[in-house]
């Protein structure tokens, strides 16, 4: 059994959990008809903070949607936290994308 560090910054939330929030499948992630799996790491480069989802979705641009949704939930619920966080998606051994909070934090001013 995996050990799990708990996230200074985050007590609740274990660092090597997969599941965050209702937008992340819980338990293992099969997409069965050849949809790719995207693993998300939301992150504060100035820390070790983060938070880890994954899901199965049709697309990239679905994945960076669904980072973009997580960013501005993040944002509302504590916007100076999370202001120079980062996401990166990956998708099996592939970088998709990786963004700054800063812009979803400046559009919620």
């Amino acid at each position: 059994m995996r050990s799990c560090r708990r996230s200074s910054a985050i007590a609740d939330v274990p660092r090597c959990g997969r599941n965050f929030g209702p937008h992340f499948a819980s338990g293992t992630l099969s997409s069965g008809v050849g949809m790719p799996s995207y693993r998300f790491k939301f992150y504060d480069p100035n820390s070790r903070s983060e938070k880890r989802g994954a899901a199965v979705l049709a697309s990239d641009n679905e994945a960076a949607q669904l980072a973009h949704r997580v960013i501005r939930e993040l944002i509302h619920d504590d916007e100076k936290l999370y202001t120079m966080w980062m996401v990166e998606i990956t998708a099996r051994d592939r970088k998709v994308a990786t963004f700054s909070f800063v812009p979803e934090a400046r559009a919620a001013e």
